[in-house]
Parts: C-alpha cells; sequence; structure tokens
C-alpha cells in the first residue's frame, strides 16, 4: 500500500512539473531572439524555454542576439498601426502558425518563408496574398493551440528603441486531470500484474 501511495504521489508531481514545459513566455520578463537570420525565428525565455516565432510586422525589426522586454502577451500586435495602437492578431494568422508547427505544410519547398508572407498579408503588412492563396487550400484543425502575440521592445536610458511583435505558440497538450486517470490506470495495471505473479 506504501509503493502505491508513493507511485500516486510521484506521478501527481510528474503531472504539475509537466505543466511548465509548455508555457508561453509571460509578460515583464526577458527573452533573446537567437541569432538564427531565418523564420521561423527562435525565442529562448529567462528559464532556456525556446520557442519559434514568426513576426506580425514587415517593417518594425529586431536585432537577433539580442534580450528583449517582454510589455505584453495577448492577441494583439502592440506595434501596429491602427487608432489605438493596438492590431488584433487574426485567427487566420494562428491558424498558420499551428499548422506549419504540426508539419502540415512539410512538402512545400520554403515553406516556413511562405508562411511569414502569408502572416504579413492577413496582418495587413503586404498586398501580395498568393502564399496565402496557396497555404489556405490545406486543411488543419488548430484547436487547442494557443497562438499569442509577444510583444518585445529594447529599452534605452531615455526611451523605447525597438517595438516588434512576434507570434508564438504552443501545442495542445493533456489536461492535468487526463494524465492523472492515465497514471492512476497504469498503477492500477502494475498493481494486478503484480498480484498474478503473486499468487502464480
Amino acid at each position: 500500500m506504501k509503493r502505491t501511495l508513493k507511485m500516486i504521489f510521484i506521478s501527481l508531481v510528474m503531472v504539475l512539473m509537466a505543466g511548465s514545459a509548455w508555457a508561453l513566455p509571460m509578460a515583464d520578463t526577458y527573452v533573446t531572439m537567437e541569432n538564427d537570420w531565418q523564420v521561423p525565428y527562435t525565442m529562448t525565455d529567462a528559464e532556456g524555454q525556446t520557442y519559434a516565432t514568426f513576426c506580425l510586422e514587415k517593417y518594425r525589426y529586431f536585432e537577433p542576439g539580442r534580450s528583449y522586454y517582454v510589455s505584453s502577451v495577448g492577441d494583439y500586435a502592440s506595434s501596429g498601426d491602427s487608432a489605438t495602437g493596438n492590431d488584433p492578431v487574426s485567427a487566420e494568422s494562428k491558424w498558420l502558425y499551428a499548422a506549419f508547427m504540426s508539419g502540415v505544410f512539410n512538402g512545400l519547398g520554403d515553406a516556413a518563408q511562405k508562411v511569414q508572407n502569408a502572416i504579413w498579408y492577413l496582418e495587413d503588412e503586404i498586398t501580395d496574398g498568393s502564399d496565402w492563396a496557396a497555404l489556405s487550400q490545406f486543411t488543419f484543425d488548430d484547436s487547442g493551440w494557443t497562438v499569442v502575440a509577444v510583444n518585445l521592445i529594447s529599452k534605452s536610458y531615455y526611451s523605447i528603441v525597438d517595438n516588434q511583435s512576434q507570434l508564438v505558440g504552443t501545442a495542445p497538450v493533456p489536461e492535468p486531470a487526463t494524465m492523472l486517470l492515465l497514471g492512476t490506470g497504469l498503477i492500477g495495471l502494475a498493481g494486478v500484474g503484480r498480484k498474478k505473479l503473486k499468487s502464480a
């Protein structure tokens, strides 16, 4: 009985710890845009978690290899050109991110650049919609994905120098209750198997 309780406790701890592996960058923290110079770009947070990113604005830039302050995370690009300064991220851009990260476009040549161009088109940054026209023919269910704009700024002593928004997301993960049920079931099966071995 002690061993079973110990296994249940260890399973619970593992489930609770696993949740942080799929977290997104948080506001009021710093991230580094890695020196990779190609889409999807790589963002690394303070804990060393890396994320694939796409730019939401074509004419706003970041410097690869530099750390940036995360001013906000959400459904808006903060450096947008709308009257409020908040530019809503389209559902189609979020769908493109999830589909690309799930490998839906793997058979296409230069798929990452096509996705980047389609995102810029959907976010009203460019007028050429040919990449979006091609990619929108694919089917993919993005339910369960969390895709957000991570708004970055680079502060100088006197003002904000750079302002760039990156599209970042995480894949669906099993709910903790589902993981707990699975773990309990596996422990139960192990117990039944052990009991059969003892009685034989």
